[in-house]
């Protein structure tokens, strides 16, 4: 196991949110897939030593490809104050939201991680089934 702090945090977030998922096949990998709702997709990346990313990748409603939706993206994108940071991308040619962040793990525990993931979570599955729209 090449990068433990990583995969000790990951599956603290596995245990809870996809308790039947196996982590035996991570082990040399340091990228975790979580799936929701078949097409929300979470990463847990841990290929940059020293942090983890998380990254959600979606199919977002029509609204968010609208003008006013990318708008909407970019003002997110704004300096803020919030850490850790969120980041909003988009792949128009698929029609994919992503939304991403990234912490140094020395920084986490296991309720910080938890309570990381679920934010990412909660905002990436609020846009997927348009509980959250765009600004206007």
């Amino acid at each position: 196991m090449r990068n433990k702090e990583f995969h000790t945090l990951s599956r603290c977030i596995t245990k809870i949110f996809q308790p039947d998922a196996s982590t035996e096949s991570h082990q040399d990998d340091d990228v975790y897939l979580l799936v929701f709702d078949h097409d929300l997709s979470i990463h847990l990346i841990g290929t940059l030593p020293g942090y983890i990313n998380i990254v959600a990748t979606f199919v977002a409603p029509a609204d968010w490809f609208t003008p006013a939706g990318m708008e909407s993206l970019l003002m997110e994108n704004r300096f803020s104050l919030t850490h850790p940071t969120v980041v909003f991308g988009m792949d128009s040619q698929r029609k994919k939201l992503i939304i991403s962040t990234r912490q140094l793990l020395s920084e986490l525990n296991e309720e910080s991680v938890i309570k990381m993931f679920r934010n990412i979570l909660h905002l990436s599955g609020g846009i997927f089934r348009g509980e959250i729209t765009p600004k206007k």
